[in-house]
C-alpha cells in the first residue's frame, strides 16, 4: 500500500486498521521488514522533491478474509477507507 499526502498537508498522519465483520487483526509493516505493528504513524513535514507530495511504502497483514477499514487520520481530517479482502491460493 503507497499512502500519499497532498502538498497542502503537512501535518503528522496517523493510520489504523479493523476487520469490520469479525475479531481478526490488523497489521502493518514498513521497509519489507518482519514486525509487525498495530498502526503507522508518519511525522509532519515537507517532502523534498516530487513537488512536495509526501508517500511512504508499506504493508498490510490479514489473518483472513473479510470486510476491513482503514482509519486515516491527520490534525485536519479523518477518513474511512473500507475494503474486501479475499484469500487466494496460488
Amino acid at each position: 500500500m503507497l499512502w500519499i499526502a497532498s502538498p497542502s498537508y503537512a501535518g503528522p498522519v496517523l493510520i489504523r486498521g479493523e476487520q469490520l465483520n469479525g475479531s481478526h487483526l490488523v497489521g502493518f509493516s514498513v521497509g519489507g521488514g518482519s514486525a509487525a505493528y498495530a498502526n503507522l504513524q508518519f511525522p509532519p513535514g515537507k517532502q523534498q522533491g516530487d513537488h512536495g507530495w509526501r508517500s511512504w511504502p508499506s504493508e498490510t497483514r490479514l489473518q483472513a478474509s473479510g470486510c476491513y477499514a482503514y482509519q486515516v487520520d491527520g490534525t485536519s481530517f479523518s477518513e474511512v477507507i473500507v475494503f474486501r479482502a479475499i484469500a487466494t491460493h496460488p
